[in-house]
């Protein structure tokens, strides 16, 4: 809870923490040195938009007239819930609304990265979620590049780029300020040992790319009141060991683990007409009609 002095509430730890983008609290006279004063406490519990509605109530009542236009409000932080496209897709989505943890497979261009990071900013605007995490396996699909330079989370970037630009594409101006705040952090594998993810929205990637030993890492950082997905394809493992994934799949099928397994195939294909000619091609499968008009 932030510090609140004669009733003043601070602003700037609010927007730390619920990720409102401070060019939204435009000065007035009740406006100080990043603080505001409001006839009662806000809480920090409630969603973005509701914090946002009642911070423009609060300065109506004082000023008499509109702090922040409800129109804007609406655009910048009412999103409408994720449309499946699929049948798949749709008993994914109710996978995750309905389980903690859930394993999607597939090949590509179904929507399993696409429709758990949408969801995961939903319920981060929601204000169900204090962060978003996303890791996966800095695993190269081809002939690697090298050493990137930077940190290790500038070096991860370049492996993270496909969820982070879907979130930025969501939460708009707020995803700065959340990454900025580290409510949404990309954290690699070389330092997640000894981490707790407690409520938390952790989404991993590329999954079949881990070792077992990775695997078996991730899930015990899972902490309290945390969502996790574990998105992977084990037709389209980099690494000549064992696949972490395959581990999982297995332990959850033998010992009947409550994770539901949503899995993709080539009919769910949503990217374009040429991928799933491409997937079907190179799994031999038969083409549709028209697939490349598709």
């Amino acid at each position: 809870m932030p510090k609140v002095v004669n009733n003043t509430l601070h602003l700037q730890t609010a927007v730390a923490r619920r990720t409102i983008p401070y060019s939204l609290l435009k000065p007035s006279r009740n406006m100080r040195n990043g603080t505001i004063r409001v006839p009662v406490l806000l809480r920090l519990c409630c969603s973005s938009k509701v914090y946002l509605e009642r911070i423009y109530m609060a300065r109506k009542h004082r000023n008499g007239k509109r702090g922040i236009k409800e129109k804007f409000m609406e655009q910048r932080f009412s999103h409408p819930p994720s449309v499946p496209k699929t049948a798949k897709q749709a008993q994914y989505i109710k996978a995750l609304r309905q389980h903690n943890q859930v394993v999607s497979l597939g090949c590509a261009g179904t929507g399993k990265t696409y429709v758990a990071a949408t969801f995961a900013a939903e319920l981060y605007v929601k204000g169900q979620i204090d962060k978003i995490v996303l890791t996966r396996p800095n695993m190269p699909s081809g002939r690697s590049l090298g050493s990137f330079p930077g940190s290790l989370e500038e070096k991860m970037a370049p492996w993270t780029a496909p969820v982070t630009q879907i979130l930025r594409k969501y939460l708009g101006g707020a995803y700065d300020t959340a990454v900025r705040a580290k409510a949404i952090e990309v954290i690699p594998f070389e330092t997640m040992r000894g981490a707790t993810f407690d409520n938390a929205f952790v989404l991993l990637d590329e999954a079949q790319n881990t070792s077992p030993e990775e695997m078996q890492m991730f899930c015990t950082r899972i902490g309290e009141e945390s969502r996790v997905v574990i998105n992977g394809d084990l037709q389209q493992s980099d690494i000549k060991s064992d696949s972490g994934l395959a581990v999982l799949m297995s332990l959850i099928s033998r010992q009947s683990l409550p994770v539901p397994v949503i899995e993709f195939d080539a009919d769910d294909i949503v990217r374009s007409g040429a991928c799933e000619m491409w997937v079907r091609a190179f799994a031999g499968l038969p083409q549709r009609q028209n697939i490349a008009a598709a």
